[in-house]
């Protein structure tokens, strides 16, 4: 298992939200957000990998700028094909607001569904001994 915490703050050029002052942490003016997040893989017999993210503090907030929204991801990944140097993987995210607030959109796009569909090549490469 494991757990993350991530302070997020980026910088967008004329971005409607406060993004000119690095260290403010007010919650109605800051431009960063704060992340936490939980992933498990069941092993080797059942390899899925399922994770939950949700934003707790920060620019995800409702429209009159009074509550957060908590938005969140929770995605899954199952690797399809492995072999000894390669591999393929297939995965899918759906995003959602724990609290609407009078309004379904959230971080992640206007309305909770399906907003990451991945297929994923990797190539184990030695350089070196």
């Amino acid at each position: 298992m494991k757990f993350a915490l991530w302070d997020i703050y980026n910088f967008s050029p004329g971005a409607s939200y406060n993004n000119k002052e690095f260290f403010n942490y007010k919650s109605a003016e800051t431009g960063r957000f704060l992340d936490a997040s939980i992933a498990y893989n069941f092993g080797e017999k059942f390899p899925l990998t399922v994770s939950w993210a949700t934003v707790l503090f920060g620019r995800d907030r409702n429209a009159a700028n009074t509550e957060n929204k908590y938005s969140t991801f929770v995605y899954a990944e199952y690797p399809v094909l492995l072999a000894e140097t390669w591999g393929l993987s297939a995965g899918i995210g759906g995003a959602f607001a724990l609290n609407e607030c009078g309004s379904s959109s959230h971080f992640y796009g206007d309305k909770p569904g399906i907003v990451h569909i991945q297929i994923k090549g990797s190539y184990n490469l030695k350089i070196t001994d």
